[in-house]
C-alpha cells in the first residue's frame, strides 16, 4: 500500500509570487550591507514605540530599530514599484545656481 502525502515534503520550498504583482526576487539579492540612516529623534522614539508595542503583542523584546527600518524600506520599494506611492511631493528641485564670473 503506497503512503498518502502529508503535504510537508516541501515545507522549505521557496512559495510563488502572487501573479500580477511586481517581481521582488531582486530585493533578496546580495548580502546584508550595513548603511547609515539618520534620523531625527522624535522618528527614533517613534521607531521604540512601535517595537515597544509589537514586542508587548508578541509577549517577547521589541523588534530592533533596524528590524523595523528594513521592513519599512521593503514596504515602501513594494508601494513604489506598485503606483501606490508617489514620492514627487516629499521633493524640491533645486533652483539652478546663477552663473559665476570667473577672472583667471
Amino acid at each position: 500500500m503506497a503512503k498518502k502525502g502529508t503535504g510537508l515534503e516541501d515545507i522549505f520550498k521557496r512559495t510563488e509570487a502572487e501573479s500580477g504583482g511586481p517581481d521582488l526576487t531582486d530585493l533578496d539579492a546580495g548580502n546584508i550591507q550595513s548603511t547609515g540612516v539618520g534620523l531625527r529623534q522624535g522618528e527614533i522614539d517613534a521607531l521604540d514605540a512601535i517595537g515597544r508595542a509589537l514586542g508587548s503583542e508578541l509577549g517577547s523584546e521589541p523588534p530592533a530599530r533596524n528590524a523595523l527600518i528594513r521592513l519599512a524600506t521593503r514596504k515602501l520599494i513594494i508601494e513604489y514599484r506598485a503606483g501606490k506611492l508617489d514620492l514627487l511631493p516629499y521633493f524640491e528641485t533645486p533652483e539652478k545656481p546663477k552663473p559665476k564670473l570667473r577672472l583667471d
